[in-house]
């Protein structure tokens, strides 16, 4: 039996543990980009018969100082204004969503700054984060200490 290039790939990436270790302090991030039209073509209110396209820019940062100790940070662009006519990516805006420092002991994590408060769940589906957003508890500042079970 021929070895073929995965097995080969496999047994080197097997073979070099020192592709496992880890370093600190390390940075790390994340991006998501969304675009978004929504048209209203039929109403009561001819006032709301509007369509608004909007962009929305999230970027999670993340330097990890430890194993355990993080200082973590969301930062959004996206619109900051209610529409009231006919818009194409206006009234966007910067901002800071989450900056907080977080530290794990022993699987309790303390959590101290300005962040997103862990509570409910998300519903699936494609308006499902749109419900959330009515009961979210966001960018709030304090301390929290989450404990599993």
């Amino acid at each position: 039996m021929k070895p073929n290039i995965l097995t080969t790939a496999m047994a080197v990436l097997l073979a070099t543990p020192a592709l496992a270790e880890e370093s600190y302090p390390r940075f790390s991030a994340g991006f998501e980009l969304e675009v978004q039209s929504d048209q209203t073509f039929s109403s009561t209110d001819p006032a709301a018969e509007i369509n608004n396209t909007t962009a929305t820019i999230e970027a999670g940062l993340s330097f990890e100082i430890t194993s355990s100790t993080s200082l973590n940070s969301t930062i959004l662009f996206e619109q900051v204004l209610d529409p009231t006519d006919d818009s194409f990516f206006e009234d966007h805006g910067l901002y800071v969503e989450e900056l907080f420092l977080a530290h794990e002991v022993e699987g309790v994590t303390l959590t101290l700054g300005k962040f997103n408060v862990a509570f409910g769940s998300e519903i699936p589906g494609l308006y499902g984060d749109t419900f959330t957003e009515d009961y979210e508890i966001n960018e709030k500042l304090g301390g929290s200490i989450g404990i599993p079970f």
